[in-house]
C-alpha cells in the first residue's frame, strides 16, 4: 500500500463518507471506491460498512485507521527533515554591486562560515543603481550598496512599500589612488583641477550610477578613460601604467594583497558642487520574511561593520 493511499483512507474514517472524502481529496466518488476496495483486499479485512448517508468504521478500521495516522504522521515529520535540509542547502543570495563586493565577500563569508558550517553565500554582482532594484523586484533580500544622501531618502520612500529596510552601516568618501611616484602623490588633497589631463582607470558601473564621482561627471576631453571589470585590474594598471582612480575608501583599504605600500590613496576636496560623501546601506526585508541563514548572513554584514575601525588598512592613506 503506498503512503498517498493511507492519506485517503484517514479522510473517509474523518469525513465518514466516500463523497465527502473524494471532495477534499479532489478525487471522483469511483476512484476513492476503487482505492478503499483494493485497500480492504490487501489488508483482508473491511476497514467500513457501508450505511444510509455514508460510511461506518468497522471494529478492525478502527485500529488500522489509529495506526495508519501514526504512519502517516511519522511520514509528513521526513518530509519536513528533507524540507529543512533543503533550507540549509540553498544558498544564500546577496545583491551587491562591484565595489563594496571586492571589499566585503571574503571577510562577510568568513563570518558565515564560522557560524554556518553547512552554509553558501551567493553574491549577485550588479550595478550600484540596480541593486535596490532587484529587491524591489523580489529577485534577493538582501543587498549592500552605495547611496548619496539624496538617493538614500529617495529610496527609502519607495523601499517602505515593499516592506524594505535600509540601514546605514557606513560613511565612505571617495579617493585618488595612485602610485607613490605618481605627479600627484605628492598632493594632500585633490581638487577637480588638478585631475584634468590625467589617464584614468575606471570602474563599468560608474558610468551611468547615480552614486558616480561628480569628479568623474565633470572632467574635460584631456582624460583618457579605461574601463576595467573590477579592482584588482584597476590596481594593476595603477603599477603597471601609472594610471589613477577615483574608487571608495572601503574598496581601497580592504584591498587584498601585501603591495599597499605601493599606493597613495588621496582625499578628493569636497564642494558644495563636488559632494565627496556616500553612504554604504544594507538593504534588508523584516526577520519574518527571511530564512534562518538570511539572517545569520545580516547579523555577519552587521557585526562586521561594528568592528570595521579595527581593521588596519588605513596605513595607506596619505600621512595626517
Amino acid at each position: 500500500m503506498k503512503i498517498e493511499q493511507l492519506k485517503y483512507l484517514i479522510e473517509i474514517g474523518r469525513s465518514r463518507s466516500i463523497s465527502s472524502a473524494a471532495g477534499k481529496l479532489y478525487l471522483s466518488h469511483t476512484t476513492l471506491s476503487s482505492i478503499l476496495k483494493g485497500a480492504e483486499k490487501e489488508l483482508g479485512f473491511p476497514l467500513f460498512q457501508r450505511v444510509q448517508g455514508g460510511v461506518k468504521v468497522t471494529t478492525e478500521g478502527e485500529e488500522a485507521l489509529a495506526l495508519m495516522e501514526e504512519m502517516y504522521r511519522c511520514f509528513e515529520d521526513i518530509q519536513k527533515l528533507s524540507t529543512v535540509n533543503a533550507l540549509l542547502t540553498q544558498p544564500v543570495s546577496i545583491v551587491i554591486s562591484p565595489s563594496i563586493h571586492s571589499a566585503l565577500a571574503v571577510p562577510i563569508n568568513q563570518l558565515f562560515w564560522e557560524q554556518e558550517s553547512r552554509g553558501r553565500l551567493e553574491f549577485q554582482i550588479v550595478k550600484g543603481m540596480d541593486v535596490g532594484s532587484r529587491l524591489i523586484k523580489n529577485s534577493g533580500n538582501l543587498g549592500l550598496t552605495y547611496f548619496t544622501e539624496e538617493s538614500q531618502e529617495n529610496y527609502r520612500m519607495i523601499a517602505s512599500r515593499y516592506q524594505i529596510r535600509t540601514d546605514c552601516l557606513y560613511t565612505d568618501h571617495f579617493y585618488l589612488l595612485v602610485r607613490k611616484d605618481h605627479p600627484l602623490a605628492g598632493r594632500r588633497q585633490i581638487s577637480q583641477e588638478e585631475l584634468q589631463n590625467i589617464d584614468l582607470a575606471m570602474l563599468e558601473h560608474y558610468v551611468a550610477s547615480e552614486t558616480c564621482p561628480v569628479y568623474l561627471k565633470t572632467l574635460g576631453p584631456d582624460n583618457r578613460y579605461t574601463i576595467f571589470s573590477n579592482i584588482a585590474l584597476i590596481r594593476r594598471s595603477i603599477l603597471s601604467q601609472n594610471m589613477a582612480a577615483i574608487l571608495p575608501g572601503l574598496a581601497i583599504c580592504s584591498a587584498p594583497g601585501d603591495n599597499h605600500h605601493l599606493f597613495k590613496a588621496i582625499p578628493l576636496i569636497e564642494t558644495e558642487q563636488n559632494p565627496n560623501t556616500m553612504y554604504l546601506c544594507l538593504l534588508h526585508r523584516g526577520a519574518a520574511s527571511l530564512r534562518d541563514q538570511e539572517k545569520t548572513a545580516l547579523n555577519c554584514i552587521r557585526n562586521y561593520f561594528k568592528d570595521l575601525k579595527s581593521l588596519p588598512a588605513l596605513s595607506i592613506l596619505p600621512d595626517a
